[in-house]
């Protein structure tokens, strides 16, 4: 197919990409995009018994980087797996969507985020939390020495990326990411992400934080009743699958349950016991609740400017832009037949003489 979606993962985090990809497929069932899982490890054996249609997986090969020494101790090689991948399809399809697989997806149309208008950028991105307000002095400082500010863009999350194949493939970014991870592991705070953004700075265009809703803060959590987002991105320590804290709700953590019985996925006791995870430590997860909402409004406050924001790529017209549009028309149209009538005047006034 033309397009694609893809997830890249290893054997850890598999299911929850099968997981994903499966929910993409029936949330899409006459799409015209192909959803693929990359994997640095064996595919399981039970995949194929349990994927949906259409929904394919395959092994992956990085190599031997040397420069992964510098992360070994904190995160899975396969968190850099995303630029392998982007470049062994980028002459396979034209556009790629690109999800980390700690994803919720609700609802929307992906198949629409394809025919975007990315002008002159390569990829369609959505702004890091950390850049939706004025960034702290020490996250401003971080973002300058990637090559980041006001004037590029901002900084991005890369756990959503819009990928337009053939700038991707022509402005070597996959190459350019692996560089500056080799070169300065220093300013990878967070890994490839922050690579992604030095390569990409000024080539990103922004979409609606609804297609990556970031659920690290508690707060952004908070508001997914009433934004309503399409994806919700546990991008934090707390996943569906692993919640020792008990601040995820059981509507987002119970499917995950469900899945890993279904295909012999072995969860932690408190996903896999549902009484035992709403009763465990029920007093300080409602402080903590409590906490949060008790300075939502003040969060809200201070970020409303970002999310007020209608100006995204791939913002639906309002209603009240389309009823200026049809003035618009209507006047224009009521104009053209004015200066039409007159020229038919001019030609009656010449035919006298």
């Amino acid at each position: 197919m033309t397009n694609a979606l893809i997830f890249c993962c290893d054997a850890n985090y598999f299911w929850p990409a099968a997981f994903a990809a499966n929910r993409v497929a029936a949330l899409s069932p006459g799409r015209d995009f192909a959803i693929r899982i990359f994997c640095s490890d064996p595919i399981p054996d039970a995949f194929a018994l349990h994927a949906a249609p259409g929904v394919t997986a395959e092994p992956l090969s990085m190599g031997d980087f040397s420069f992964f020494r510098a992360f070994s101790d904190r995160i899975s090689k396969a968190a850099f797996l995303r630029i392998f991948a982007l470049d062994r399809i980028s002459a396979d399809h034209d556009r790629v969507i690109y999800y980390d697989v700690d994803v919720a997806f609700r609802h929307g149309d992906l198949s629409r985020l394809f025919t975007l208008d990315l002008g002159e950028k390569t990829v369609g991105a959505v702004r890091d939390t950390a850049d939706w307000a004025a960034p702290s002095d020490r996250d401003a400082r971080y973002f300058a020495a990637l090559g980041v500010g006001a004037d590029t863009g901002g900084y991005f999350n890369s756990g959503f990326l819009l990928v337009d194949t053939a700038r991707w493939r022509a402005q070597g970014i996959g190459e350019k990411t692996l560089r500056f991870i080799a070169d300065h592991p220093d300013l990878c705070r967070y890994n490839d992400q922050s690579a992604l953004n030095h390569a990409l700075a000024g080539k990103w265009a922004e979409l609606s934080p609804l297609w990556n809703w970031q659920a690290r803060d508690p707060e952004v959590l908070a508001l997914v009743d009433t934004r309503d987002p399409h994806v919700v991105h546990f991008n934090g320590r707390q996943k569906p699958w692993r919640d020792s804290q008990r601040m995820i709700p059981a509507a987002f953590k119970d499917p995950f349950r469900d899945w890993g019985r279904q295909v012999g996925w072995t969860l932690p006791p408190d996903i896999e016991d549902r009484v035992y995870t709403r009763k465990k430590r029920e007093a300080s997860r409602a402080h903590a609740i409590a906490q949060t909402y008790a300075g939502l409004a003040d969060w809200v406050a201070a970020h409303n400017r970002y999310l007020k924001r209608k100006d995204f790529i791939d913002a639906e017209p309002s209603d009240r832009a389309l009823r200026r549009a049809r003035r618009e028309a209507k006047r224009a149209a009521r104009q053209g037949r004015d200066e039409d009538l007159s020229d038919e005047d001019t030609d009656d006034d010449s035919s006298d003489e």
